[in-house]
């Protein structure tokens, strides 16, 4: 029997990846506005502003999927269920785009925070990278599961660096009255335009990546599921906006900036600790959640790979399990892929960003465009509350075809849909040929041959 979390114990294991990204995320979107030196820097609060918006909004997206879906409802599942095909294979590719990036940039990061603080192994980046990979590609092979002392130890040390090193700072900052250190010169490369700010707002919204974790993992809270998730996922995006924030505050009051040689939480535990102990603190806490944040990827990248291999867009083999009951084939493509691509950029995660992004948000679109409508959804969906019963749980599935209702369609019976076209199947997959006793997929009741298109809730 599986052991179920609690909400204690979840943060720390399904958090990690999302969490994490504060070391690097920040550091990006700043990393972009420098380029236009003192005039981008100031663009700083705004974008990390605007960058605050869409956490926000999906993580509330992911509050309403996590209840109209108890049994785990990635974007994958959610946008076949609602969107049909193509948009879910656009999801399916935007999340194996995200793992895979999630590793390089993770373990980047990562050997990052190493060689900030010992700067005489910078030349062993990649090395270094290539050779945690093959750790987790390893442990994953022989079915390591997650452990949740192994990962709350690093997750919980990494959170409470930040929150003192943001308490530290600022405290300082309050004692000159929050006026902003002079930062280094730094050259101008670029001048502040449009690009330049949606270049920065791409760069940060890499922070929100990790957060579909919470959603796919309903099943493994303790009763009751859904309630327990939702107060979990409400924690980690307040702990993740915070975060992003309180850096970016620093960083401004701090005059930090970039630098290729050392990170930006090394500048900052520095100007704050010295090199002392907490300094040290600081950089291993960063250096130990980062791997595991690249883990989380091992668990999903599979997963989906496999549902695409069931429903024919991936080959077969993808389905196998091994020895270990693990999606072998899966976990070994990942580390490949995740291995090129480190190892094509250097280590270097400025450059991993910009592909970064573009998995991050070709996974979240589909989701924001199935939660304007609830249409695609076998139930109602009111404010914050929405049916249990999914359209994978009812055997209902929206269709993008709009042929003639037959005599046995739900056309036929008298259902109307605001989508072009609505069919029932059964849980095979065949379709039914009686009339099901409730609407089909995004449907509601309507008289035959009615002039009128207004609609009655079933």
């Amino acid at each position: 029997m599986t052991e179920r979390m609690g909400k204690r114990a979840a943060p720390p294991v399904l958090s990690a990846d999302a969490l994490s990204s504060v070391a690097y995320g920040p550091e990006a979107m700043l990393g972009v506005l420098v380029l236009a030196g003192t005039a981008g820097l100031a663009y700083s609060y705004p974008v990390a502003g605007t960058i605050v918006l869409p956490m926000f909004a999906v993580g509330l997206s992911y509050r309403q999927t996590i209840r109209a879906y108890p049994h785990g409802g990635g974007s994958h599942i959610v946008a076949s269920d609602n969107l049909g095909r193509m948009p879910a294979l656009i999801a399916a590719a935007g999340l194996m785009t995200d793992y895979v990036l999630t590793v390089a940039v993770s373990i980047a990061s990562g050997i990052a925070a190493i060689t900030s603080a010992l700067p005489s192994l910078d030349s062993a980046t990649a090395p270094l990278g290539v050779g945690v990979i093959t750790l987790l590609l390893a442990g994953n092979l022989r079915g390591v599961r997650q452990a949740g002392t192994l990962f709350a130890v690093p997750t919980y040390a990494f959170i409470g660096a930040v929150f003192l090193l943001i308490g530290f700072g600022l405290a300082d900052a309050a004692d000159r009255g929050f006026t902003s250190e002079p930062g280094p010169v730094t050259p101008v490369t670029e001048t502040v335009g449009l690009l330049l700010i949606t270049r920065a707002f791409f760069s940060g919204a890499t922070a929100m990546t990790g957060i579909e974790a919470i959603s796919n993992a309903v099943p493994v809270f303790k009763s009751v599921e859904w309630r327990n998730t939702r107060t979990t996922l409400t924690w980690m995006v307040s702990l993740l906006i915070t975060m992003f924030v309180g850096i970016v505050v620093l960083t401004r009051v701090t005059g930090v900036v970039p630098r290729p040689e050392e990170t930006m939480l090394s500048q900052l535990a520095r100007l704050s600790f010295g090199t002392g102990w907490m300094y040290v603190f600081v950089q291993a806490a960063t250096a130990a959640v980062l791997p595991l944040a690249a883990n989380t990827a091992y668990n999903d990248f599979p997963r989906v790979l496999s549902l695409l291999a069931r429903d024919g867009y991936a080959p077969r083999i993808f389905m196998r399990l091994g020895d270990r009951l693990a999606y072998s084939d899966g976990i070994i493509l990942l580390s490949i892929a995740a291995a090129l691509v480190f190892v094509a950029f250097g280590g270097q995660t400025d450059t991993l960003i910009p592909l970064y992004a573009v998995g991050v948000f070709l996974a979240f679109t589909p989701r924001r465009r199935e939660w304007s409508s609830t249409d695609g959804v076998c139930g109602t969906v009111t404010g914050a509350r929405a049916s249990a019963s999914t359209p994978s749980e009812l055997g209902c599935r929206p269709r993008s075809s709009s042929p003639s209702a037959s005599a046995s369609s739900p056309q036929a019976h008298g259902w109307r849909s605001s989508q072009s076209a609505c069919s029932c199947w059964s849980p095979r997959g065949s379709a039914t040929t009686t009339t099901p006793p409730g609407p089909p997929c995004g449907c509601t009741r309507t008289p035959l041959n009615s002039p009128r298109t207004a609609r009655t809730a079933h």
